[in-house]
């Protein structure tokens, strides 16, 4: 195994609002000097939102945050609107149903398409660990020739999108000329999820909408959604708060390795995962793939404290031949050829 430059995930509010202050100050498209101002003043409440706000119950600053949030983000995204939907050269994403879910888009699109936009999809270390520190999430691509490590999609690429939310990263991988299982288990988000199928339909690859989230085995579970960003919306759990922007619903979980045994899947090239925490459960119902396929993965391991530590055993247990390297908020491993 290949353990490089490990950086520890942020772990506590404090740490997370700064890295949030640092994304806050990566814009995507200029500004100028009134536009910039307002976005400095958007970075420190939503500073202020994340250290005492949320500590101290401040309700009007939270909602002022919010509402400056999603002005900050209009403005960022305006110059890639195109009536009903979002082109990010060649990459289309629908207009969220929610206003509330404008700042989380455009921190997905930082994540998911900011090197593709900036940078000429070129993935390169150097590049994306500079970058690492002024994303919210990272990235989910990384190229490291000196150590074999090439986590990327492929033309004719299998790809699992664990997490899918409106389709972000398939439509990423569509645009590569993959073919894209999307799995997402929310209703509320299947309806945009399915705007990008239909817009994203004259790219290379293909996107086909699995209805279902990603566990260790194959049941029905009880599941929070999040009423104004649907995205960050996770599993009930015994020490779960339920708030009143939340409502339960019971989702289809499918435990992986069935699933790709009952659809006649050949090849698993790359498992892309982002579910609030689920990550290790997803793995765990997925042994036989990491075993036979042997995908790239590139997983988030910021929603649990343990989660690269727990991630890597997994992911080892399944398969010794596995490397391993992580950045701040996301694990990627490989087999080397």
């Amino acid at each position: 195994m290949t353990r490089k430059n490990a950086i520890p995930p942020p772990n506590n509010q404090f740490k997370f609002a700064m890295r949030q202050f640092r994304a806050r100050m990566f814009f995507i498209t200029p500004l100028g000097l009134l536009g910039t101002i307002a976005g400095l003043w958007a970075v420190v409440i939503r500073f202020l939102r994340n250290t005492i706000g949320i500590r101290f119950g401040l309700k009007k600053l939270i909602q002022y945050d919010t509402a400056l949030s999603t002005k900050f983000a209009e403005k960022q995204l305006s110059p890639f609107l195109e009536g009903d939907k979002y082109n990010f050269d060649g990459i289309y994403l629908p207009t969220p149903s929610n206003r509330g879910d404008m700042y989380g888009l455009l921190c997905v699109i930082k994540d998911v398409l900011g090197v593709y936009l900036l940078n000429n999809d070129n993935y390169h270390w150097k590049y994306v660990d500079k970058l690492d520190r002024k994303l919210v999430e990272g990235v989910y691509c990384y190229s490291k020739p000196e150590i074999a490590c090439e986590i990327s999609i492929n033309y004719g690429d299998t790809v699992l999108d664990i997490g899918a939310w409106m389709g972000d990263f398939s439509a990423y991988a569509c645009k590569k000329g993959a073919t894209v299982y999307a799995f997402e288990p929310l209703p509320s988000t299947l309806v945009l999820l399915e705007k990008t199928v239909m817009y994203n339909s004259d790219s290379p690859g293909k996107i086909i909408i699995v209805p279902l989230g990603a566990g260790s085995e194959t049941k029905t579970m009880d599941f929070m959604e999040h009423l104004h960003f649907p995205a960050p919306s996770g599993l009930i759990t015994d020490d779960s708060t339920t708030i009143d922007t939340m409502k339960k619903i019971s989702c289809a979980f499918v435990k992986l390795d069935d699933w790709v045994l009952a659809n006649g899947i050949s090849k698993i090239d790359f498992i892309k995962a982002d579910i609030e925490g689920f990550e290790r459960d997803m793995l765990k119902g997925a042994t036989n793939i990491l075993k036979q396929h042997k995908p790239k993965l590139s997983i988030c391991t910021y929603h649990k404290q343990d989660d690269p530590e727990a991630l890597t055993n997994i992911i080892l247990e399944a398969n010794p031949e596995y490397n391993i390297i992580y950045r701040s908020m996301k694990l990627f491993a490989w087999v080397p050829e």
